[in-house]
């Protein structure tokens, strides 16, 4: 009898096939990120196809399914993408900006190169350039402000503006903005003009400590015989400075000092040849003849108003200036200048030998002075 505990042999029992064993796991994954992130499903559908054809699994199918849907979805982004940039310019944006970063590049180089010149070239000078402070580089357009000695320099090109103060760039505010009213050559006019007034106020301070010496041992209390003439009184200042210029006349400074401090007191001193009737060739004049010839007519003005210098109550001066007026001599002079405008002929010729004897007399003063 046989043992019935011994079991007898039973052939295996299959086991059922498990489906989503024989599909390669990146084809599903491949296909499952085609609807939410195409690229990254295209890229595993792809290696989803390499793997299905090296090992037999299956998933061809739907790597391939993957894959086509992918490339529709690309073709259909790019398409998008295309209207896109169409519809809102992008193409004239991109150059737009890139044109903008450019010329934010170039007028921010120009104004620093300009700042760098001016600086460099006033420290090694001591003093600011002559320079227009003006550049035109590369279509950018830079000028320089100063105010004293601190400089701004504004650059504009296209629609990019920008201002540089001490390294610092400002963007859309100029140096005007920034307080600088005066252009660089404007501010170097400015210190050309506070110099020049520097060097002038000089030269009449000098002259005036001068005349102040002569002024000492002179006064106004000449009494000179004028006839029926006036005169206005004579200013003790001026005329001591007249006296002083005698001495200087070869020094050009020294007749800029007396045309000056006449300028500054004009205003209130009333004598006939003053200020503006002096050329500037008289106060440049090398040979000082012109000017000598001015500064007698200022040494007459001054004895008619009473100046006594350090010389007596009598300068040298031509006799015609210095000769009483009397009422003969008055109708005498208006006979004469109605002969002349009559055209008639003794008249012209009285007024030519008066003209005559008034420049040698006039010339035998100055040689006498000088």
């Amino acid at each position: 009898m046989p043992d019935s505990s011994v079991s007898p042999s039973t052939p295996p029992i299959p086991r059922a096939a498990h489906a989503y064993r024989d599909t390669d796991p990146v084809a599903i994954w491949g296909f499952v990120l085609t609807f939410v992130l195409w690229p990254v499903g295209l890229l595993l559908c792809l290696v989803a196809l390499r793997r299905v054809r090296r090992t037999g699994h299956g998933g061809w199918g739907l790597a391939v399914a993957g894959a086509s849907l992918c490339t529709l979805a690309g073709i259909a982004t790019a398409l998008a993408g295309a209207v896109l940039v169409v519809r809102t310019d992008l193409p004239a944006q991109w150059v737009a900006s890139g044109d903008a970063t450019a010329d934010a590049a170039a007028a921010d180089r120009v104004a620093q190169d300009l700042a760098d010149d001016l600086t460099a070239r006033h420290d090694t000078a001591g003093e600011w350039p002559d320079d227009p402070g003006r550049r035109e580089i590369d279509d950018v357009r830079a000028e320089a402000y100063r105010t004293g000695d601190e400089l701004c320099v504004d650059a504009t090109r296209g629609g990019y503006e920008v201002s540089l103060v001490a390294g610092e760039l400002r963007t859309g505010t100029g140096c005007v903005d920034r307080g600088f009213s005066l252009t660089f050559r404007a501010a170097r006019q400015q210190d050309d003009a506070v110099r020049e007034q520097a060097r002038q106020a000089a030269l009449v301070d000098e002259l005036r400590a001068r005349a102040a010496v002569v002024a000492a041992s002179s006064s106004l209390d000449g009494k000179p015989d004028l006839g029926l003439g006036h005169a206005e009184r004579a200013d003790l200042e001026v005329c001591s400075a007249v006296t002083v210029t005698w001495d200087r006349l070869d020094d050009v400074d020294a007749r800029e000092a007396l045309y000056r401090l006449l300028q500054q007191v004009d205003a209130d001193v009333r004598m006939t040849t003053y200020t503006d009737d002096f050329q500037d060739f008289e106060l440049h004049d090398p040979t000082w003849d012109p000017f000598a010839r001015r500064l007698l007519a200022l040494d007459a003005d001054c004895w008619r108003g009473g100046y006594v210098g350090p010389a007596g109550p009598s300068p040298v001066l031509p006799t015609l200036w210095t000769t009483p007026l009397t009422q003969a001599m008055r109708d005498a002079e208006a006979a004469r200048a109605a002969g002349v405008k009559a055209g008639d002929a003794a008249a012209i010729a009285l007024t030519e030998a008066q003209q005559d004897e008034e420049e040698a007399q006039v010339t035998a003063a100055i040689a006498a002075r000088t």
